[in-house]
């Protein structure tokens, strides 16, 4: 780059810079030349000037300079992930898996590829759910498209009050021991989801009562009065299932031995679901469950106005098959009430994570039905569990969550720590995304 850069300044000075005459052949060579030169004489060196300037210019603005990917683009577009545009293309796919399966709305992967070039970031290497063999029979075009959902999205929004555009709507954190930013961030989305219209809850876990107590209080002092708070006998006691799957959990290999809440978060959302009452119940759409370690980018009240339109039981981030390409299993298959295992096999389970989802009342209270069965009880570790269950019920539907509003990192071994955030706010490129885990 340097060498070219010299090159073309010494030609431009070498056509204005009179040359030294060095003997008297010169003198007469020069003196013949400006006697049959024309009065255009000066006008190519001219326009020859101007010309490299501008291709100079060019070169350096627009040449092969080697910056890194987050200089010139995101990460998302650096590993391959769709524009809006193209992924507003895609058809829905209607996925039927058999009599009495269920049924899945899954979006086209256009950017199928993009889990086997993040797998090892991801810490997975699962395929998506429509690369499995149960899942590709009686594929069937869907006729609404992502971008007639965007249209009646802005249109809702357009027509809306601020005070009525979530109306329905709630928003339930889950949380254990929270840090002081992460209450920060609670009081944030819930005064955004009063202001539209919403509900906001936060259930606590107090296995620890000591720890427990405590974090209520603090919530409680942020100003957060909707709160839930439950335990691991609590959850027992209504899903006697339960002491089956903790027996199992005790029995594996693992570092360290966590509370039940820490597993089976589809019992402890249920508690929550049935400390409610009817009016309360008969009043929601949507209920949106976030981790205590998430952040978003943006307003949530936004995020939750452009998925009403979504008709799905559960939207969460994704579906898996707990089956990996490389033979290897979902770490927690085998933590699963004996029903569910034997009702469904292995191969027709799936896995996704819990980060973020969408539940509709009648699939809160179908899981919750389910799970506390006194004869055959279907539950299971909850990233199993959940999604698993959602796509075999005959009436329900289960999707995704659109894929621009899941940023990166959004994994379970994932850590962001306070700069890092500090910069994914103020990115114009990365509003309006869910990110994980923020551990401060």
């Amino acid at each position: 780059m340097k060498p070219l850069l010299r090159h073309i300044v010494f030609t431009v000075l070498s056509l204005y810079s009179p040359e030294p005459s060095f003997s008297k052949r010169k003198v007469r060579e020069q003196a013949s030349f400006q006697k049959s030169a024309t009065s255009y004489s000066g006008s190519w060196k001219t326009c020859y000037a101007v010309l490299i300037s501008v291709l100079a210019a060019l070169f350096f603005f627009f040449g092969d300079k080697q910056k890194p990917p987050w200089a010139t683009q995101t990460l998302d577009k650096h590993l391959g992930v769709p524009s809006l545009a193209q992924f507003e293309e895609g058809s829905v796919g209607q996925i039927a898996a058999g009599k009495g399966r269920g049924r899945m709305l899954l979006q086209e992967e256009l950017g199928a590829d993009l889990d086997a070039k993040t797998a090892s970031l991801r810490g997975a290497l699962y395929r998506p759910v429509r690369e499995a063999n149960k899942w590709k029979q009686n594929v069937t075009n869907c006729a609404e498209t992502e971008t007639s959902v965007l249209q009646q999205a802005r249109h809702m929004s357009a027509a809306s009050t601020p005070s009525e555009a979530i109306r329905g709507e709630a928003v339930l954190v889950r949380t254990h021991n929270p840090t002081d930013a992460m209450i920060q961030r609670f009081v944030t989305w819930r005064d955004d989801v009063h202001a539209h219209g919403g509900v906001f809850w936060v259930t606590v876990d107090t296995s620890s009562a000591e720890l427990g107590l405590r974090t209520m209080e603090r919530i409680r002092q942020a100003g957060i009065d909707n709160m839930h708070r439950y335990n691991s006998a609590d959850m027992k006691k209504t899903y006697p299932v339960l002491d089956e799957l903790e027996r199992k959990y005790m029995e594996m290999k693992t570092p360290r031995k966590m509370p039940l809440p820490w597993g089976f978060h589809n019992e402890a959302t249920g508690l929550w679901f049935l400390s409610l009452d009817s009016k309360q119940k008969d009043k929601l759409r949507h209920v949106w469950i976030i981790e205590e370690d998430v952040g978003f980018t943006g307003r949530l009240s936004d995020l939750i106005q452009l998925h009403i339109v979504l008709k799905a039981d559960l939207l969460t981030e994704g579906y898996r098959p707990v089956m990996r390409p490389d033979g290897k299993m979902y770490f927690w298959t085998t933590i699963a009430s004996s029903a569910f295992c034997r009702r469904i096999p292995e191969n027709d389970r799936l896995i996704t994570y819990e980060h973020v989802q969408r539940f509709t009342p009648r699939l809160l209270q179908a899981l919750h039905e389910l799970s506390s069965d006194a004869n055959e009880p279907m539950t299971g570790w909850s990233e199993m569990s959940v999604p698993t269950l959602a796509s075999h019920l005959p009436w329900a539907t289960a999707r995704k969550l659109r894929r621009e509003h899941i940023g990166f990192p959004f994994f379970w071994s994932a850590r962001i720590n306070q700069s890092t955030w500090k910069k994914l706010e103020y990115n114009q490129k990365q509003q309006n995304k869910f990110f994980h885990a923020l551990k401060f």
